[in-house]
């Protein structure tokens, strides 16, 4: 797989893409993120991971704390990553599937928006 391919791929997961959106506000740590969207502290760790090793995301520490930034300004990606800060709004204006933890199958609406 190309990495374009991959870091288009990445996007396909509802809870990466609610967490790169946060992100594209301001740096927040799992922690922050876990508060504010209510998912688990281990998927989110790991939705992270998948979205740094596809090049939306760097980390830096902070003490024992890790904070996720985005790491597309200069890239290819800054174009697409201008597009989800301008078209996809944050938690209260997202799909309600977007916002609430996602099951292994999204909803009909969730496929319906995502398309």
């Amino acid at each position: 797989m190309t990495s374009a391919a991959a870091s288009l791929l990445a996007l396909s997961d509802p809870n990466r893409l609610l967490l790169l959106r946060l992100l594209l506000e301001e740096p927040l740590t799992v922690g922050e993120l876990t508060d504010t969207t209510g998912l688990g502290q281990s998927l989110v760790s790991h939705h992270l991971g998948v979205l740094a090793r596809t090049g939306w995301l760097a980390a830096r520490a902070d003490g024992r704390r890790r904070v996720y930034s985005p790491a597309v300004a200069g890239t290819p990606l800054a174009p697409l990553a201008a597009w989800l800060r301008r078209e996809i709004a944050l938690p209260g204006g997202m799909p309600e599937a977007l916002v609430a933890p996602v099951a292994r199958r999204p909803s009909p609406a969730l496929e319906d928006w995502l398309l």
